[in-house]
């Protein structure tokens, strides 16, 4: 039986990310601000472009199947949880448990939708936004219509053209009507798995010189100074440059990955690299912190008066990567539970 070999600066590369989603959603005062904008320019469309990059043809089934166990089974997971932590917050006020949603009903209508932020359907129905899953939702979408693209006879030229379209679509769309499903970001996001691809397939990592990535940073920076590039609702100053600046920051991140690969750095390699290759466990996990936990607030509030706001910030930030580390310590050790979060490492006990 062949066992896939996993690509150490691609799990670098997502150890990176998953981090910086954790610090973009933990930068209390400091949010909305130029950290954040800049953050928010690679921190999601380096996640596509990296499957992008990783893609081969398969059958759709074969991926509706691996989608489902690999992505829906973890949304519905921390969905439950979430819903466990809601119970429990309405019989002990005041705990260490807390719903940012509120309701049984707020909560299914968000799951349902699988947006991250708040939205308002044509039938005048406030939705609250099911908050980091959503990327669980829009990934799972968003391979089913690119392996679909992919899948047609036609050359790689008029693929792109018909990504650019779908993308497109998805983001105008998103002006008007949310889908359910996360179905209007699954199809904005096309360009990103396109890029993956082209990346592979052109060898262009290997191609760009040092200063291509200065330009590529230099313009990172300015791109942030303009706005925020929101990925979970689409929302931009200019998708145009946002769609440019999220592929080329996501080269500064790849290109900054091998070079940690490349130094031999044992402890930190490793670190980024559980991180990586755990990703979307710790982003499930992280949602239960955000929306469910009362932890960070708690300690937040409580050092505010006694030490400056910046360390507070950061004392929060390492709270927050502890959270989900240990979160995924005590998961794999429970062994229903182990199956739903971390599905490629269980096989024989879902198949």
């Amino acid at each position: 039986m062949a066992v896939n070999k996993r690509i150490q600066w691609i799990d670098i590369a997502r150890g990176i990310a998953i981090l910086l989603v954790i610090i973009g959603h933990s930068l209390g005062n400091y949010w909305p601000g130029y950290l954040g904008n800049f953050i928010f320019v690679v921190h999601m469309p380096i996640f596509f472009i990296l499957s992008g990059y990783l893609y081969h043809l398969k059958e759709e089934t074969t991926l509706f199947k691996s989608g489902v166990k690999n992505l829906l089974i973890p949304y519905i997971g921390t969905v439950v949880i979430e819903l466990l932590c809601l119970i429990i917050s309405k019989f002990f006020k005041d705990g260490f448990f807390y719903s940012r949603i509120g309701s049984v009903k707020g909560l299914l209508l968000s799951s349902f939708y699988g947006i991250g932020v708040p939205i308002r359907t044509p039938f005048n129905i406030d939705i609250v936004g099911i908050g980091a899953i959503w990327f669980l939702m829009a990934f799972f979408g968003g391979t089913l219509i690119f392996n679909l693209i992919m899948r047609l006879k036609i050359a790689d030229h008029y693929k792109f053209l018909i990504i650019i379209i779908v993308s497109l679509f998805g983001y105008t769309l998103n002006q008007y009507i949310t889908l359910p499903f996360s179905l209007n970001i699954s199809m904005a996001v096309q360009i990103f798995f396109f890029a993956g691809y082209l990346i592979k397939k052109i060898h262009l990592i290997a191609k760009l010189k040092w200063w291509h990535y200065l330009l590529f940073m230099v313009f990172w920076i300015y791109v942030a100074s303009i706005g925020l590039f929101v990925v979970s609702d689409i929302s931009s100053p200019n998708i145009i440059i946002n769609y440019i600046a999220g592929i080329t920051s996501s080269l500064v991140l790849i290109k900054f990955s091998i070079f940690i690969e490349n130094l031999n750095k044992i402890q930190l390699t490793k670190s980024l690299t559980f991180f990586g290759a755990n990703s979307l466990a710790i982003l499930a996990f992280h949602l239960i912190d955000l929306d469910s936990v009362t932890l960070w607030y708690k300690i937040t509030q409580h050092l505010i008066t006694y030490l400056p706001y910046l360390l507070v910030v950061l004392i929060g930030i390492i709270y927050r990567i502890l959270f989900v580390f240990f979160a995924l310590m005590v998961v794999k050790n429970l062994p229903l539970v182990k199956t739903i979060f971390f599905p490629r490492k269980f096989k024989k006990i879902l198949s």
